[in-house]
């Protein structure tokens, strides 16, 4: 351990896990303890026990392990400080300049009369600002700047306390690459494909298309219709994002269990700055829009507190008439307005136009997190 690193991370359970998760990552290199106080109340404690367990998941793989341990306050105590005080100097053996105390999210004026005592001992202050992946720290006189390390996806989730329960093998997935890419180029065509195969469930009764045929068998995909009717537009997106050089981490098919009961796959994961959004893949001819606008607000939810999503739409136009004149809509306007409302993007085309997508994900997932030098 270096002269200038850390022996204990204090941090206090708030309302959000990311105003804890990025520093104790950044940090961790460099702790030998974490110590996690939370207070009392029910929802407080539930969020630090959440906290807790994806830090455990995440030391498992790790060696040496920092030593993460639950500590209950009464915020309504006003002899809590010093007791806290108290058992933070136990952990550094009295040397408070071994600590760094993660003041975000912690507003009550215990936690304020707190921060002032561990300065005035020598300790390190810090506060993150969790939308510009920002740290600032003041250690008796002097403050610094400076962004927290950027996490990859797996990491991510298991210190949110998910469990990734399967990912595509990642050198079968590179050696579609070129073939998904040829067959992205000619979306149109092979939409009718699939649709005709399926319809008729042989590819030898569909008559023409034998260049797609031809691509699609080289990659052992010509009879896979779970595949042909999802997965490779998903991974043709996949591939797009990924020469646009904007993110941190990718991934494709994704399966997450987030609590017991309570799973989910990914069609796109991306990472920047430590903010995990999501893009939900759809080549259809029809949507019900409405529906997955609930869905992906209720599983944006559990991803990430500051993560963005967007529903990719391609296929059909956004109105249609059936044979009885009767008008649908993919999404209504009120679909659209509690898209806005949950930082929910829809990108609804009848063409897909790859340029004009990657316009707009820059736009929705990089433009408002912002990366300056420090």
């Amino acid at each position: 351990m270096s002269d200038d690193s850390y022996h204990l991370l204090v941090s206090v359970a708030g309302d959000f896990p990311s105003e804890i998760l990025p520093v104790y990552y950044h940090y961790s290199g460099e702790l030998v303890r974490h110590l996690l106080f939370h207070d009392d109340a029910r929802r407080d404690r539930r969020i630090a026990e959440r906290i807790y367990g994806g830090i455990r998941r995440f030391e498992r793989e790790r060696s040496p392990r920092i030593q993460t341990l639950l500590a209950p306050l009464d915020e309504h105590n006003p002899a809590a400080a010093a007791a806290m005080i108290e058992r933070i100097g136990q952990h550094v053996g009295g040397d408070y300049s071994r600590v760094i105390f993660n003041t975000t999210g912690t507003h009550g004026a215990l936690l304020f009369d707190l921060a002032c005592r561990l300065r005035s001992l020598g300790a390190t202050i810090l506060t993150y600002d969790r939308f510009e992946n920002r740290c600032e720290t003041i250690r008796g006189g002097a403050t610094r700047e400076f962004f927290c390390r950027r996490s990859d996806i797996r990491t991510h989730l298991t210190l949110m306390g998910y469990e990734i329960l399967q990912t595509p093998d990642p050198k079968e997935l590179e050696k579609r690459r070129d073939v998904v890419l040829k067959l992205g180029l000619q979306l149109e065509r092979y939409k009718e494909y699939v649709d005709s195969y399926v319809r008729l469930r042989s590819p030898q009764k569909v008559h023409g298309y034998d260049d797609i045929k031809k691509l699609l068998r080289s990659i052992g995909k010509l009879e896979d219709q779970s595949y042909l009717q999802g997965t490779l537009f998903e991974e043709y997106i996949y591939f797009l994002l990924g020469e646009c050089d904007c993110f941190d981490d990718l991934l494709t098919g994704v399966s997450v269990r987030f609590e017991e009961g309570v799973e989910n796959e990914f069609d796109i994961l991306m990472i920047r700055d430590n903010h995990l959004h999501t893009i939900e893949c759809k080549l259809v001819k029809r949507l019900d829009g409405e529906h997955f606008v609930y869905k992906t607000d209720r599983i944006l939810r559990y991803l990430d507190h500051d993560g963005r999503a967007m529903i990719l739409s391609v296929g059909a136009p956004n109105t249609r008439s059936d044979r009885r004149g009767r008008t649908h809509k993919q999404f209504t306007e009120g679909d659209k307005a509690r898209a806005r409302h949950a930082e929910i993007r829809i990108f609804q085309q009848e063409r897909f136009d790859p340029k004009e997508f990657l316009v707009e994900v820059i736009r929705w997932f990089v433009e408002p997190y912002p990366r300056n030098d420090l």
